[in-house]
């Protein structure tokens, strides 16, 4: 397993960034913190995006973890190996997680998929399969009760969501909640440091522009089918193209209207070719009607179908095409159908309204606005999230100010228990106390000296407040008593 990329703790030492995005931990993140005043007291958190999929899947989330990054955030993208370089050279840190995602589209596209039915979600077949291990994680690991399969599938019924999908494209629902989220796609602009081949080049200059055709990572066993449809389609009609090497392997002899192209930036290539065919993964979708292109989606499971609908929907192309049933004839039909100027002024309208949208930004505002900051807030210095009460005081406090509390005796570890962001019924376990014994001896307190006194200062204050108020209510208790 790759050795992970790990935040520079020193930074926090030296009052330095946190990471690589220009957010300042200044030593006057307490006294005067800008930050915090503009940001309606957001605090910093470590933050997981767990993905698994393609690079379709996961480019979406890196531009997405920069935007929260650039915020304060801490981000942790948990993917497969083979991405590992590109999420790590896009300035996130990097978890691997197992598996192989080109196996996985693999079997996805033999076996057409996983459908969900109503049967399904009444006996809780995915239950079934994966409740013993959920449960023993949780009772072991995480030291959680055990969940019965009647309300395992409720406990995430109340927690928010974005969808990252433009409005322009697939509107909010009128019923869907507050709760709910859709903001707009997630673009990388990769185009500027993109230096793309001299073949590449001189392909696309010599000659009407083509047509881009590529099906990702999902042409798997049917790649040698696939492709002779495409050069027969294209032969037919007389078309250029450049075709991902992805359907258009090394061991296949080209004719002069085909270019194999390698990857490479959807935005610089989409701004040369004149139309695409693809497999409806929402990014590539997405990419495709940014430039205003005409669009043939030719889809093998999930989602793809659903895209490739309002594909048909907004008239920016043809039919949606199945990719197992494909035939040469088909993929003729929807190339003559998208050199229709009408659909050419569909595709462009669409891109004109994108133009005006920033998902991330959007999803950004939405995530802050959802989140249950009464419960977040940390007593005595807010810069971080609350995980930690100290009941005796009735305060909820960061990590890193219980760091500073410890470390100045001012309480001890068994007048620690754990909080939660979300009520999960935690319970307290030898367990906890070890984390909190190994976080004590292995943590750097991301404080000043000057803050650690004001944490300091403003913990005794805040006892001596809450003393003089009991003794008052005592006395008065006494007095009312005596009568």
């Amino acid at each position: 397993m790759m050795k992970k990329k790990s935040i520079d703790l020193q930074q926090y030492k030296k009052g330095g960034n946190l990471c690589q995005c220009g957010i300042s931990r200044s030593s006057t993140c307490i006294m005067n913190s800008t930050f915090q005043s503009t940001t309606h007291n957001i605090p910093r958190l470590n933050i997981v995006i767990q993905v698994v999929g393609t690079r379709g899947d996961v480019q979406p989330f890196i531009v997405y973890g920069q935007v929260l990054q650039r915020f304060g955030h801490r981000v942790r993208l948990a993917t497969h190996e083979k991405f590992a370089d590109f999420v790590l050279e896009n300035g996130l840190e990097f978890y691997a997680l197992a598996g192989d995602p080109d196996e996985l589209m693999n079997y996805m596209v033999k076996c057409g998929g996983v459908f969900p039915t109503i049967g399904a979600i009444l006996t809780g077949e995915i239950w079934t399969g994966l409740g013993t291990t959920i449960n023993n994680f949780r009772e072991n690991v995480l030291q959680l009760p055990r969940l019965r399969r009647e309300e395992a599938h409720l406990m995430m019924s109340d927690n928010p969501h974005t969808y990252c999908w433009s409005p322009s494209f697939v509107p909010k629902p009128t019923d869907w909640g507050s709760d709910i989220d859709v903001c707009g796609f997630f673009f990388l602009d990769d185009a500027a440091n993109y230096q793309p081949p001299q073949e590449l080049t001189n392909f696309l200059n010599n000659g009407n522009p083509p047509i881009y055709i590529g099906f990702g990572s999902v042409v798997g066993y049917n790649r040698h089918r696939l492709f002779r449809i495409v050069r027969d389609a294209l032969e037919i009609t007389g078309r250029r193209a450049v075709v991902s090497d992805s359907l258009a392997t090394d061991d296949i002899e080209l004719p002069a209207n085909i270019f194999r192209c390698g990857p490479c930036s959807h935005k610089w290539l989409f701004q040369r070719v004149d139309s695409v065919c693809h497999h409806g993964g929402a990014g590539t979708t997405a990419a495709g009607l940014r430039a205003g292109l005409p669009t043939i989606v030719v889809a093998f499971f999930g989602d793809q179908f659903f895209w490739g609908d309002r594909v048909e929907q907004i008239g920016a192309g043809p039919g949606c095409l199945s990719g197992d049933n494909l035939n040469t004839q088909d993929l003729i039909n929807a190339i003559q159908f998208i050199s229709n100027p009408e659909v050419k002024e569909n595709a462009q309208r669409i891109a004109a309204q994108l133009e005006t949208e920033n998902g991330c930004a959007d999803a950004l505002r939405a995530f802050h606005e959802q989140l249950p900051l009464d419960r977040m807030h940390s007593d005595l210095e807010s810069t971080y999230p609350a995980c930690c009460r100290i009941p005796k005081y009735n305060f909820k406090v960061s990590w890193p100010v219980a760091q500073v509390l410890l470390k100045a005796q001012l309480i001890t570890e068994d007048e620690l228990s754990p909080w939660s962001t979300k009520a999960w019924n935690l319970t307290e376990s030898c367990k906890l106390r070890k984390l909190l014994q190994y976080r004590t001896s292995n943590d750097i307190i991301p404080y000043s000296d000057e803050e650690c006194e004001l944490i300091r200062t403003r913990f005794n204050d805040s006892i001596e407040v809450a003393s003089q108020r009991s003794y008052k209510n005592t006395a008065y208790e006494r007095y009312m008593t005596q009568g």
